[in-house]
């Protein structure tokens, strides 16, 4: 559940935008809240440029992916990561992301994914 409305800055000429205000997000599946706090820089959702078309970086999805950029920037072990791709699916349910998108961005970052965990 959200708990908080997402805001973000963008600075003109960067490629990244950071969360105005903090952001928090409470997973009931894994029984944990994620608090994105002030500052934190995200590259929204990481599609590649040649897929925008399909999945824009700022889709429908766009909270979750903030979520998990979040959560993949605190690093651990691969439970931790399976949790933190886990938690952006159930958040992409949540926002009423169809189930075929959904696990399609969920699928990406299983298989993308494990080069961007821990920062």
């Amino acid at each position: 559940m959200f708990l908080e409305r997402l805001k973000l800055l963008h600075e003109p000429g960067h490629m990244c935008w950071h969360v105005a205000r903090p952001f928090r997000y409470r997973s009931e599946r894994y029984g944990r809240e994620i608090a994105v706090p002030e500052g934190f820089e995200t590259d929204l959702a990481s599609v590649p440029r040649g897929m925008w078309h399909l999945m824009p970086p700022c889709g429908p999805y766009l909270e979750a992916a903030v979520v998990h950029d979040y959560l993949y920037s605190q690093g651990g072990d691969a439970q931790a990561r399976e949790a933190a791709d886990g938690i952006f699916l159930e958040a992409m349910a949540e926002l009423g992301v169809g189930p075929v998108m959904r696990r399609a961005m969920w699928a990406a970052v299983r298989v993308f994914g494990g080069s961007r965990f821990g920062g």
